[in-house]
């Protein structure tokens, strides 16, 4: 056994662990349940992926609408989420957006 006299972070990691009852945190700007992504959409998703440093690609929840955000160029200021969900939601007439992607990969979760 480990002492918390030994090791003060392995006893702050357990206190978190018994204060949240190992549930684990949702972020709410990311995308859950089904989605059917438009053609157009997955295209733009590939060309996301294929930017050198992509950051969040956000997607409405009908699949039709999209924007994403990357950097091509050395140093890049970080874009904010919320930035690509809102740039997502002027074109998606009402529909909300969520982040599908993340740094190129799939964050959206098929389970609701």
């Amino acid at each position: 056994m480990i002492s918390a006299a030994v090791n003060p972070m392995i006893a702050l990691a357990l206190t978190w662990v018994s204060i949240t009852g190992c549930s684990t945190v949702i972020d709410p700007s990311i995308g859950q349940g089904p989605i059917s992504l438009s053609t157009q959409t997955q295209k733009a998703f590939t060309e996301y992926q294929a930017r050198q440093t992509p950051r969040y690609f956000a997607v409405s929840t009908d699949g039709q609408a999209y924007y994403y955000s990357y950097c091509d160029a050395g140093r890049c200021l970080r874009q904010a989420k919320t930035k690509v969900i809102d740039q997502c939601e002027r074109y998606s007439k009402g529909v909300p957006c969520k982040i599908y992607g993340s740094q190129g990969a799939i964050v959206w979760s098929d389970e609701s």
